[in-house]
């Protein structure tokens, strides 16, 4: 870990040079120049910089709009998932435990032999079980009168059905129930960021995405506190990945729909791994003259400016709110928005720019004209936040 956060101080400082010795590359820039930044090549670039207005913010809406309407038409059902419960049925499979009532014939009701349950070619057949007849490693059970049977595979209503016929070979007329008495041939494991990361057992109840995360004490949910110490490392429900075989496919757990509306609360089959991932890839930075400057987690997928200006506590005496900057992309081809928090509709707006995953927010004392005054006033204050290692490292990598 420490020579990680070295690392990328040393890159920083490289950083640093290149930026602020940026007359060297490019002589004659005066102060009145827009905010540049360096590239990979030497070259100043110019980031967008767009104003948040009522217009910015209709063109936004408008936009998002397109977008999802295009992912609406584009979106496909990952193949071999469904959330659709009609037909469901559980497959009996080895370490099962199969409980069989025969009526009016109590000798054969769970019958076990021997010392072992479920094992039944060890001892008296009139010895009977409540726990029932264990499904062995190939699959099979041994029955009174029926022998071997191979078990494994089927649906109950199916092996209720194949005994009640080799049965009739020497009882009248049988009337047989069975059901799985403990299922322990299936699981799925939960794990992450996760109150009680679990392996559990998948039964006759279809197990969905959102079954599994509950079974496990639910998600770390930020801002708890426990012997004062503030939870801010917590679940990032929107990137939940269920891993398949091969395939990985990542559901937003805060609303469990599709782009089209459909449901996603896919139901989970032996072997998949359920990961909900921490926050701390999900965070948004507030800094400069705030009263509560620092990284701030985006709770349940949405984070509005607004929100993280009053989660902040405001700003502090010394701040120009009207010179307030939104950085997007900081560490390759950076956006920049700029909102006068002084203007009449500035609340409003506000309420409806919502913010990304490590979005910078600074707000400035004066009126910034070059990128590198941004840099020159963010980057320390990123580099104060314990949890910024990989805002850094991102950073790092503009000084190749």
């Amino acid at each position: 870990m420490f020579q990680r956060k070295l690392y990328n101080l040393k890159g920083l400082s490289f950083f640093y040079s290149v930026l602020f010795s940026g007359c060297v590359f490019a002589p004659g820039m005066h102060v009145e120049n827009p905010m540049e930044q360096v590239n990979a090549n030497g070259e100043f670039v110019t980031p967008e910089i767009t104003e948040i207005n009522a217009k910015f913010i209709q063109q936004k809406l408008k936009s998002d709009f397109i977008t999802q309407e295009e992912l609406k038409k584009s979106y496909k059902i990952p193949e071999g998932f469904t959330e659709n419960a009609n037909g469901y049925s559980y497959l009996i499979g080895p370490q099962d435990v199969l409980s069989v009532i025969v009526w009016d014939h109590p000798n054969l009701s769970n019958p076990i032999i021997g010392e072992g349950i479920g094992d039944s070619r060890t001892a008296p057949s009139n010895i009977a079980s409540s726990i029932g007849i264990t499904v062995d490693q190939n699959g099979y059970i041994y029955y009174p009168y029926v022998g071997e049977i191979k078990v494994a595979g089927l649906s109950i209503i199916e092996v209720r059905t194949l005994l009640t016929k080799k049965l009739s070979l020497f009882l009248k007329n049988p009337q047989i129930n069975v059901v799985v008495s403990q299922f322990n041939s299936q699981k799925i494991s939960v794990v992450g960021m996760i109150t009680a990361p679990k392996v559990i057992s998948i039964t006759n109840v279809p197990l969905t995405i959102l079954n599994a995360i509950t079974l496990s004490g639910g998600p770390v949910r930020c801002g708890l506190s426990n012997e004062n110490v503030t939870q801010t490392v917590c679940s990032d429900l929107t990137s939940v990945t269920v891993k398949r075989g091969n395939k990985t496919i990542i559901v937003d757990a805060t609303s469990l729909e599709s782009p089209k509306g459909t449901s996603e609360n896919w139901i989970l089959q032996d072997g998949d791994v359920v990961t909900v991932p921490s926050n701390i890839k999900s965070q948004v930075y507030m800094l400069g003259s705030v009263s509560s400057p620092g990284a701030y987690n985006i709770n349940d997928g949405n984070i509005y400016l607004r929100d993280l200006i009053g989660s902040s506590k405001g700003f502090s005496n010394t701040s120009a709110p009207e010179n307030t900057y939104i950085i997007r992309s900081f560490s390759k081809n950076p956006e920049i928005f700029y909102i006068n928090l002084r203007s009449p509709d500035s609340l409003i707006l506000a309420s409806q720019f919502q913010l990304k995953p490590k979005d910078i927010v600074y707000v400035s004392k004066s009126k910034l004209t070059q990128f590198n005054e941004v840099l020159g006033l963010v980057i320390p204050s990123l580099t104060t936040i314990n949890q910024t290692v990989d805002t850094a490292a991102a950073i790092k990598t503009l000084s190749k």
